[in-house]
């Protein structure tokens, strides 16, 4: 009796065509898809969940080290005072700043001439000297009359001198005042130093200022001989160039030849104008008196020829009448032709002497003109050339003489001012603030010591927290298992086909009841089923029974993963899987058993073999007995039918055990007879799913997936090692085994516990479902 539900294997209908959902294909695009990308911030939102402990601990171990650390050092720190007092060291006043002009002013006449003697104050240079051992070492020997302990070194330390500044237009600048403080735990030594300190800076402002003054008297006497005698060299060059020259007012002889030029060029312009018109009407003669009409050339002349042009005329006249009364060989009208002919050879001698003759002069003395005004231009052109050279060397002279005459006058201005300022006996620094200490508004003094005790532990708790976010991202990186489904899709470059939720539940073995057990196979399309036997009492229930206690989303995942397979399969009917691991207690066992109740329960025959003959785990998972199983089957005539039992509950459902472990289980699997069972197999059942040793280090499974349609690597969740898994699929590779996907297993996150398609296949899950719509409406 065949008892299968009309179930057909997953198969596309010839009306549609698939796109190829191999996982060889989603491979060859995964780059591509990587690559397009973002930065997924559910990662590390996940690393911290999971090392929120770990970076919690170290974070409260270094913040108490390093408050700790704080407080001790905060109990150590001692009140200090800080004093000061201010010097003016330059004058503010309208007088000062002109001064600074007018100095400013010598030295870029002068070039390079040096005053430093008298320029503005460099207080870089003034602070150093300042603070020099020379300078402080009258002031330290009055302190240590009342403090013999003190040395220059600690008095240096303490003691700091700074120049005081503003912002302008987001810059500082600089004032002509130095601020001097002094720090100290007694105030009565910050009131005594810093007398002493100023006392002595002016004492020594005053000293600078004399010799400063005496100094720069002293250079401008050594330079005024040199400006003198320059300014005098300068006078003679000028007055040599204007003899040598002729230059009376350049300007004015500037003007004069370019009137000059001007006035050449336009009379060479009508003269060119006027031989054009000769030249053309040279021409014009040369074209009559070729064309042998002398008398065109002589009417141009006038009254000059009239006689000849009226003869001429009058011989035109006769012949005219002449040839009305006569034939043109009479002798009248040849001798009127004859008497014509002399008439126009000699008006043609005399156009060619006294006309074309007098032309030709004409344009041979205009041609002479225009070459002389061209000789004159270029001399005029030339002579201002030289001219202006002429012009800019006075030019030149005369400039550099008005500035040296005018540094001339203001260092003899500037000697007079210095001389005065010397006998004055002034004191050029302003003590503008005299030394004291800061009160509040109580009257006692403000300490300088800030003790920042409060900022340094919000400091260190920031830095602590840190320091505890890197140890957990260390801790992350060093633990190299797979935490994501997401994450095991990148790393394999497979799809994760299946994504099974953690059950506590699955671990449990189910119920078991006795009940007679029965073993089937397939003959022509038809089904035989025989008794095997009474009193097998360690059968469970795999049908409701199985499912009854699991949760919901748990066996939802296995339909998923059921469904995704057929998804994977690329048009072509998936007969036979092998269901494997990278390393042991990943939950192959667990997911291939609840993949064959998923495809037994949905109407395909279902074999579930335990090729696991090293340590076999599927009749523990079931309560069934292990007497005889696949190690029997293969090692021994054992009728399959004695080997293959089937679930009571589950009528689709057909589970072959491991059997006796044999001593060489690779001799076995290696077998023709193994080959031979599972092309059985094939025959016999619509699927067939083998359980299997994990795949690092062992080669039972890489034989057993060299004869199976598919192979689906179970990794779990948080525990298999990136490395192992990598290299196991680089044995599989070799191996030639078609790997379909990753189951991920374990999965303890919610967000990923239950999918309805497989991580990273959604696209190909749209358009199957797309195509099979299209094939139900046909």
């Amino acid at each position: 009796m065949d008892n299968r539900q009309d179930y057909q294997p997953f198969t596309p209908k010839s009306s549609g065509k698939l796109p190829n959902f191999s996982a060889q294909n989603y491979r060859d695009n995964f780059v591509e898809e990587i690559e397009e990308e973002k930065l997924d911030l559910s990662w590390l939102l996940g690393v911290l969940r999971r090392r929120i402990l770990v970076m919690a601990a170290a974070t409260i171990a270094l913040s108490a080290l390093a408050g700790t650390a704080i407080f001790i050092t905060s109990k150590k720190i001692t009140l200090d005072y800080e004093g000061s007092f201010s010097l003016l060291v330059e004058p503010a006043t309208a007088e000062g700043l002109l001064s600074k002009q007018l100095d400013n002013t010598v030295a870029a006449d002068l070039g390079k001439i040096n005053i430093e003697g008298i320029s503005l104050v460099d207080y870089e240079t003034q602070i150093r000297i300042l603070r020099s051992p020379k300078m402080m070492q009258p002031v330290l020997q009055e302190l240590r009359a009342w403090n013999p302990n003190m040395t220059y070194t600690e008095l240096m330390s303490k003691l700091t001198i700074t120049r005081v500044s503003y912002a302008k237009d987001g810059k500082q600048q600089g004032t002509k005042i130095l601020e001097v403080r002094y720090k100290d735990a007694d105030t009565k030594k910050i009131y005594g130093v810093l007398e002493k300190v100023s006392k002595a800076y002016l004492e020594y402002s005053l000293q600078q200022r004399l010799t400063g003054i005496n100094q720069g008297i002293k250079f401008i006497d050594m330079e005024m001989p040199k400006l003198r005698e320059r300014v005098e060299v300068l006078q003679l060059q000028v007055q040599r160039l204007r003899q040598q020259s002729n230059l009376f007012d350049p300007q004015l002889e500037g003007k004069s030849l370019s009137e000059q030029v001007q006035s050449i060029r336009g009379q060479q312009v009508g003269l060119q104008v006027q031989l054009r018109g000769m030249r053309s009407l040279y021409q014009s003669y040369q074209k009559l008196i070729n064309e042998n009409n002398p008398v065109g050339v002589l009417m141009t002349q006038g009254q000059a020829y009239s006689g000849l042009l009226g003869q001429i005329q009058k011989v035109d006249s006769d012949l005219s009448l002449k040839l009305a009364q006569y034939r043109e060989d009479s002798l009248p009208v040849l001798a009127l032709r004859k008497s014509r002919e002399e008439l126009i050879l000699t008006s043609s001698q005399q156009a060619k002497e006294v006309v074309m003759g007098n032309l030709s002069t004409q344009i041979k003395e205009v041609e002479a003109r225009d070459r002389e005004m061209t000789q004159l231009q270029k001399e005029l052109n030339q002579k201002i050339r030289n001219f202006s050279v002429t012009t800019r060397q006075y030019d030149n002279l005369v400039r550099e003489q008005q500035v040296v005459t005018k540094s001339l006058s203001d260092f003899l201005a500037k000697r007079e001012a210095l001389r005065i300022d010397a006998a004055q006996q002034q004191i050029p620094w302003v003590l503008i603030n005299p030394p004291e200490i800061p009160l509040d508004k109580f009257g006692k003094y403000i300490t300088s010591t800030v003790k920042q005790t409060k900022k340094q532990l919000a400091l260190a708790v920031i830095l602590s927290g840190l320091l505890g976010i890197a140890v957990g991202l260390l801790v992350e990186v060093l633990n190299t298992v797979f935490h994501t489904p997401e994450a095991l899709r990148i790393a394999t470059r497979l799809p994760v086909i299946g994504v099974i939720p953690f059950s506590k539940k699955a671990k449990r073995r189910p119920p078991v009841r006795s009940r007679k057990l029965t073993s089937a196979r397939r003959s022509n399309s038809k089904v035989e089923v025989m008794e095997l036997g009474e009193a097998q009492p360690t059968v469970p229930m795999l049908g409701p029974s199985l499912f009854s206690d699991l949760d919901y989303q748990f066996l939802e995942a296995f339909r998923s993963l059921y469904t995704n397979i057929h998804l994977l399969s690329a048009g072509r009917t998936i007969r036979s899987l092998l269901v494997s691991s990278a390393v042991a207690g990943d939950g192959k066992s667990t997911v291939a058993l609840h993949l064959a109740a998923t495809a037994a329960a949905v109407g395909q025959r279902v074999l579930l073999v335990d090729a696991d003959l090293r340590c076999p785990q599927l009749h523990a998972k079931l309560g069934l007995p292990n007497v005889r199983g696949l190690g029997d089957a293969i090692s021994t005539d054992l009728s399959l039918n004695d080997a293959i039992q089937r679930s009571p509950n589950q009528d689709n459902l057909f589970v072959l055990t491991a059997g006796q472990i044999p001593p060489d289980p690779i001799k076995l699997l290696s077998s023709k007879k193994m080959q031979y069972l599972m092309e059985q197999f094939q025959a016999f059942f619509d699927l067939v799913i083998y359980d299997t040793p994990p795949l690092g280090g062992l080669a039972d499974a890489h034989l057993i997936a060299a004869h199976t349609d598919a192979t689906i690597m179970v990794v779990q969740i948080g525990k298999t090692d990136r490395s192992q898994v990598r290299r196991v699929l680089e044995e599989l590779k070799i191996s030639g085994a078609s790997v379909l996907g990753i189951v991920a297993n374990g999965c303890k996150n919610d967000r990923h516990s239950y999918r309805q398609r497989p991580v990273g296949l959604e696209t190909i899950y749209d358009q199957k479902i797309s195509v099979l719509g299209t094939n139900n409406q046909k």
